[in-house]
């Protein structure tokens, strides 16, 4: 059963229950009303009865005309009172009847006892028993006025305690079927909860499971509404995500096994490479330090030419040959005690022709470093990448600034530079593999874009960090590094 059908089902039966009881409290309301007006009405007569009573005795210490007129105008009213229908139970009836029968028995003396005192006052009669009349008419009329006034408290006293009980039930039934009608209503949400629930809390346990890992899982839920459309639609994308987690994982291993192929391939060629350059170099150089004859100047320069390009292309060789170390682990570290301040100037003294061609300012702030353990040739070639990247891109007059500092546990060691500085977004590719910054300065001068993951390579091979910070392009720029003081703790990730 669907879930719209399950809420239409319980919401018709909750509003017929709703309905049900609220017609029972209306009966009891009406029932209620109907008491409390016999009962306003059993007070008026009781009201009446009394005043009756009261201008009675008036009437007998004062007769007259207007006392007379006063009585007969409110027992009028009380006769509008005593009308049959009024009251519904039997022993209302009847003592209603007797007040209507008294009603009437105490009009007719009064008006026999009225005419007696008029005849006496205006000297009409002179029978002698007048007088005699006259107290038995009075004994008569006070009789049945006592009679009257004690039925019509009888009535109130008993419209009173049929009030009383009835608005006792009144309260009783209500409280007794707002009682029952919260009950099934919680008892039908109860059910319809639990109903809902139990599928609600086995897909998130599913969810949790096949977010963990396990695709395999199947979510169970056996109710034929929207919960179990969702659990059947969950359990098919399961199957997609499994079958394409499958495939993915496949392409992921043909990958490897391509990466894998392309490491071998570069160092294979890289090694292949490095080894006919060997004697192109030297025979190069035999050829200018004139070993095979005397060069004229057309020859040297073409000699000279041959020499600079194979420099180059046994850097670029070495590069690659240290990308592919780097990204097996086999990059070789030999750590060894050096002075760290030292290797600094003395790339600088290596560099100084290029400085001085660019007219660029080069300052140095170096602590009094202690000699570091690590490997020294490394840490020159990463030094060395990163000035000579910083004359590269430094136009000329520019200023170069090298400051080293140290703290407890490592030494720190920043160049910065006033040169065409690097934007957010290719702050996050320097670190990329044959990746160069678009720039028209970086085109200009090439490069396969390697020193600086080299570099990287070999600082985290060294238990170092490297970075790089920029306020964005024209703005210069500045690299770290970072170097432990104390014997290196070689890094699994960057060497061996």
């Amino acid at each position: 059963m669907k879930l719209k059908t399950k809420f239409g089902i319980i919401s018709v039966i909750v509003v017929g229950l709703a309905l049900s009881v609220g017609v029972f409290v209306f009966i009891q309301v009406q029932e209620l009303e109907k008491q409390i007006e016999e009962n306003r009405a059993a007070g008026e007569i009781m009201k009446g009865v009394f005043e009756v009573n009261l201008l009675t005795s008036d009437y007998l210490l004062h007769p007259g005309v207007r006392n007379q007129e006063q009585w007969q105008a409110r027992h009028q009213s009380i006769e509008e009172l005593l009308k049959p229908g009024i009251f519904v139970h039997l022993e209302e009836q009847v003592i209603l009847d007797d007040l209507i029968k008294d009603h009437e028995a105490i009009e007719t003396t009064f008006l026999k006892l009225t005419e007696n005192l008029e005849n006496r006052e205006f000297g009409v009669t002179e029978k002698p028993d007048s007088s005699e009349l006259e107290e038995r008419l009075m004994a008569e009329f006070l009789v049945k006025s006592q009679t009257m006034l004690s039925g019509a408290s009888r009535l109130m006293d008993i419209s009173r305690a049929e009030l009383a009980v009835i608005q006792q039930r009144t309260v009783l039934f209500i409280m007794i079927s707002v009682a029952i009608l919260t009950g099934i209503i919680l008892l039908v949400l109860i059910v319809l909860a639990r109903s809902i629930l139990r599928p609600i809390l086995s897909l998130q346990k599913g969810a949790e499971i096949i977010g963990s890992g396990n695709l395999r899982h199947k979510i169970k839920v056996e109710s034929k509404d929207e919960l179990g459309d969702l659990a059947l639609s969950f359990n098919e994308m399961t199957a997609t995500l499994r079958k394409s987690y499958s495939s993915l994982e496949q392409k992921i291993e043909e990958l490897k096994e391509l990466d894998k192929l392309k490491d071998n391939f570069l160092n294979t060629t890289s090694h292949e490479l490095k080894t006919p350059l060997i004697p192109i170099h030297s025979q190069a150089q035999l050829l200018l330090d004139g070993d095979f004859g005397k060069l004229n100047g057309e020859q040297k320069k073409s000699l000279e030419m041959i020499f600079r390009n194979e420099k180059r292309l046994d850097r670029l060789v070495s590069d690659v040959l240290d990308i592919s170390r780097i990204q097996t682990k086999k990059l070789k570290i030999i750590p060894k005690k050096f002075s760290l301040t030292k290797v600094i100037k003395s790339i600088d003294g290596d560099m100084k022709l290029k400085v001085q061609e660019k007219e660029i300012d080069l300052t140095m702030k170096l602590a009094d470093l202690p000699k570091i353990v690590a490997d020294s040739d490394r840490i020159t070639q990463v030094v060395s990448n990163l000035i000579n990247n910083a004359i590269k891109f430094t136009p000329e007059k520019g200023k170069i600034s090298i400051e080293v500092e140290k703290s407890e546990k490592e030494v720190v060691v920043k160049i910065s530079d006033t040169g065409i500085g690097i934007s957010p977004i290719n702050l996050k590719k320097l670190f990329t593999p044959f990746v160069q910054l678009d720039t028209g300065l970086a085109r200009k001068h090439g490069g396969t874009g390697l020193g600086l993951v080299i570099s990287k390579g070999i600082i985290e091979a060294h238990g170092g960090k490297i970075w790089a910070e920029s306020k964005g392009e024209g703005k210069g720029s500045a690299f770290f590094f970072t170097l432990p003081i104390g014997k290196t703790k070689l890094n699994k990730k960057g060497g061996g």
